[in-house]
């Protein structure tokens, strides 16, 4: 199950959002997505293997995306903070 909780809009076909992917209804991936104006692409995150989520996502530029959420780090562990930087490229 997808779940997204944040969207920006950098142009009419440059959108970019973020959320969860819960693949078995276990473990929780970050998951990105960009619009490219034709279709939506899942694009690899830094962490993907993580038990993690991504809340929020800002632009400065095109070729500057910061996302924020959190992450699992182990069995009786909290919420650790999470942060991924892209340049727009996938990357």
């Amino acid at each position: 199950m997808n779940s997204l909780y944040s969207v920006v809009a950098i142009s009419s076909d440059d959108v970019w959002a973020v959320g969860r992917h819960d693949p078995n209804f276990t473990d929780y991936l970050p998951l990105t997505m960009h619009w490219d104006g034709v279709r939506w692409r899942v694009v690899p995150g830094a962490n993907p293997n993580d038990d993690a989520n991504l809340l929020d996502v800002t632009a400065i530029s095109s070729q500057d995306l910061w996302a924020v959420g959190g992450t699992f780090p182990g069995v009786g562990g909290g919420l650790a903070p999470l942060t991924e930087r892209s340049d727009g490229c996938g990357t």
